[in-house]
């Protein structure tokens, strides 16, 4: 799939310019991405959550809308791991919490812009409301991503045994609802392969920028992807329990189906 978006649908959107939600399964370079297109000309929020040990380089996460997601979560009860689909609803009241925070943003942008959090995946129906809203989403392998989250977790799988089958349903969860969402908007939506990201990182910003009608986003800027970190390969337990659950049914399959509807195809 290649090109700028519809007419039609640019015409829904009015008057205002697109905006980009970055979003994905947590570990899956969602701060990668956000990273990058922050540099190629993406304003990515102003009051960014800083680096810590397992995001050297930062989350590229706007703290107020990252905190918005986080409390329509917690009302719920739930917090960003889920084991099953929670088709969240989010209620009027809420919803004019996003809405304060587009206009304000809007009101502040002088060129493209948009966020990233990958709790966002779990209220995608929230921001399909927003016909200006454009979804930038990154997928990344089941190995990868369990792996990851296991060796966060550390000394706690002793005592968690239960953590690494709950890292793999959220995996799962995850990427359906990614999957679906890409299903039934197409038009408004990117979706990458993680591995495209670290080859390209240039050419990933071209096409998406197209794809979404973002404005001229250009990366002049090299070595943001750090193939010490991205490349990096790990062995001890994480990786032996991260290599086993990925090779179960669900995650492998949803993975499959990202692929086949990816946009990495079209770049």
């Amino acid at each position: 799939m290649s090109g700028s978006l519809p007419t039609d649908e640019s015409a829904a959107a009015g008057a205002a310019a697109p905006f980009a939600i970055i979003t994905g399964m947590h570990r899956s370079n969602t701060s990668l991405l956000a990273r990058v297109l922050n540099h190629a000309g993406l304003a990515v929020g102003d009051q960014l959550i800083g680096a810590n040990e397992f995001n050297p380089y930062g989350h590229y996460e706007d703290d107020p809308i990252a905190r918005w997601h986080k409390e329509v979560l917690a009302r719920r009860g739930l917090g960003w791991r889920v084991l099953t689909d929670p088709r969240i609803r989010v209620d009027p009241e809420e919803f004019q919490g996003a809405v304060r925070y587009v206009e304000a943003r809007r009101a502040r942008a002088s060129g493209p812009w948009g966020f990233k959090v990958p709790h966002a995946v779990l209220a995608l129906d929230a921001w399909a409301r927003f016909p200006e809203a454009r979804f930038a989403f990154i997928f990344r392998h089941p190995r990868e991503v369990i792996g990851s989250l296991l060796r966060r977790a550390g000394i706690q799988l002793y005592y968690k045994p239960y953590y690494p089958g709950q890292a793999m349903r959220t995996y799962v969860v995850y990427n359906r609802l990614i999957r679906d969402f890409r299903r039934a908007h197409p038009a408004r939506s990117y979706l990458i392969d993680n591995r495209d990201l670290l080859v390209d990182p240039a050419g990933v910003v071209a096409h998406l920028s197209e794809r979404l009608g973002l404005g001229a986003l250009s990366l002049r800027e090299g070595g943001l992807v750090d193939r010490g970190l991205t490349g990096r390969t790990h062995g001890g337990l994480p990786e032996l329990v991260a290599a086993g659950l990925s090779r179960a049914r669900a995650p492998k399959v949803v993975y499959r189906e990202l692929v086949a509807l990816s946009d990495s195809a079209g770049r």
